[in-house]
């Protein structure tokens, strides 16, 4: 899974986001006024085709730099304008905003004390978190949702940059008319200032660089993938506390009309209905862990084939569903009926050496 969350530990990490930091977020700061008319009528001040003095802009910033500050996330001492370059990347690399399970997985990791002892540490945070801003439960929650959209885009637009790709003629000048800036590569120099989509580079260059680069560019334009939906197959009858109700009562607020600040007393008041979902959202969950598990005994990847007879057997006595989808480009996955559109969106990541459960 997505794991934006963890901070870079290596070196090679550190040197990758320095690197795009200085090359990308430092040419839309400094490149980006350059002869746009960036002042437009009295009080805007665009940039990237957002005015910067709108009230909304600096408020999304200012929750960006307090949940950054409440759950111990980097800002590197971020400003507003850094903030809308980065948000506009992503927005041009057609970076889409992650699911509502991972949301709601990012938040509990976020909010977690560090003991991981805290089940409730998410609604302890919000409360604190709805004082400190002093607004409506709701509204923190909706503030926090955006804030954990756009930092997820913003670092998945960095992981795409820092991985393997290609780029047309077009993309490129598109993207130097837009920064103002000159970039250098391996095999030809861009200008800003008169580019052509005609670019002469040295042949001799060109073999040399796509040789020792060969693998990165065996990206597959599309993907063929089988999903096999496993339901669970033994009820849930373990416990459920209060927390757990109360949390699922947040989760699913919008769909039982909770009221604004009654959402306590109100989710444990309907007990008997959200006490269904919470069983269901545990045996879903405890029968992915079950089956990652599974396969990872009985089927190495290193060696496990997806044709073989063991495989067949295994996912018969599972009762298992399965739907053959139609191949498709990774980064255009389908609608297909039951069939998670996020599990869709995964399999377009996968490598042809790894197993994904998806719940």
């Amino acid at each position: 899974m997505i794991t934006w969350l963890q901070n870079a530990t290596g070196k090679h990490h550190r040197m990758i986001f320095g690197f795009l930091l200085v090359v990308i977020v430092v040419s839309f700061v400094f490149y980006g006024f350059a002869g746009r008319g960036a002042l437009r009528g009295s009080g805007s001040y665009m940039y990237q085709g957002v005015d910067l003095n709108d009230p909304a802009v600096r408020s999304r910033f200012r929750d960006a730099t307090f949940f950054a500050q409440m759950t111990g996330q980097r800002m590197d001492n971020n400003g507003l304008v850094q903030r809308v370059a980065e948000l506009s990347l992503a927005d041009a690399l057609g970076i889409p905003s992650p699911s509502d399970v991972e949301i709601r997985r990012i938040a509990r990791e976020m909010t977690t004390a560090p003991d991981g002892k805290s089940a409730d540490g998410l609604n302890k945070f919000l409360e604190f978190a709805s004082k400190q801003l002093n607004v409506s439960d709701l509204e923190t929650r909706a503030r926090f949702e955006t804030y954990i959209k756009d930092t997820w885009r913003i670092q998945k637009a960095v992981s795409t940059l820092a991985g393997s790709g290609h780029a047309t003629a077009s993309q490129i000048k598109r993207i130097l008319e837009r920064e103002r800036a000159k970039w250098t590569v391996d095999v030809a120099t861009f200008a800003s200032a008169g580019f052509k989509a005609d670019v002469k580079v040295d042949e001799a260059k060109v073999k040399e660089a796509f040789t020792a680069n060969i693998e990165n560019y065996r990206l597959p334009a599309q993907v063929a993938v089988t999903a096999i939906t496993i339901a669970p197959s033994a009820a849930d009858t373990a416990p459920v506390s209060d927390d757990e109700i109360i949390n699922m009562g947040y989760n699913q607020a919008e769909k039982f009309k909770f009221e604004t600040g009654k959402v306590k007393e109100q989710a444990l008041a309907k007990r008997a209905e959200l006490e269904k979902l919470v069983r269901a959202d545990r045996a879903i969950t405890n029968l992915a862990g079950q089956i990652s598990d599974e396969l990872a005994e009985k089927f190495a990847i290193d060696t496990a084939k997806a044709d073989s007879k063991e495989l067949a057997a295994w996912i018969k006595a599972k009762n298992a569903k399965i739907t053959a989808i139609p191949s498709f480009e990774v980064i255009n996955p389908p609608t297909v009926a039951k069939v998670p559109a996020e599990a869709l969106r995964v399999a377009g990541e996968l490598t042809e050496k790894e197993w994904r459960t998806e719940v």
